[in-house]
């Protein structure tokens, strides 16, 4: 594990992962970022919140692995990206824009069939 620290603090790029999603909120195209940090024998990634509910939530504001001392740096960053990928699948306050479009052709098609 220690060649995988040593390996994170000299990495010289910027430790974050974005994402497109929507903001059920607003319906507006957004870019969310998580910082990613190590501390401890963990990866964490956490995001500022856009709102009051998301402050109050603690649903995707912070994602933790535990390091996998028999991966590599890349796997265990792409097991991290993979829970913050999940964390905003099963998020309230965000959707990814395909599903967005779904979500709002399929009101209308309820809409429609209650006229």
């Amino acid at each position: 594990m220690e060649k995988l620290i040593k390996e994170w603090e000299a990495c010289q790029l910027m430790k974050v992962f974005e994402f497109e999603v929507i903001d059920r909120r607003t319906g507006d195209k957004t870019w969310l970022t998580f910082d990613v940090s190590l501390v401890g024998g963990q990866f964490i990634a956490q995001h500022e919140a856009l709102s009051e509910d998301q402050a109050a939530s603690e649903l995707i504001a912070s994602v933790q692995i535990e390091i996998d001392a028999d991966f590599s740096l890349d796997e265990n960053l792409q097991a991290l990206h993979d829970a913050c990928t999940n964390a905003l699948s099963e998020s309230t306050f965000f959707c990814w824009p395909g599903v967005y479009e779904r979500e709002q052709l399929e009101k209308i098609v309820i809409s429609f069939r209650l006229f």
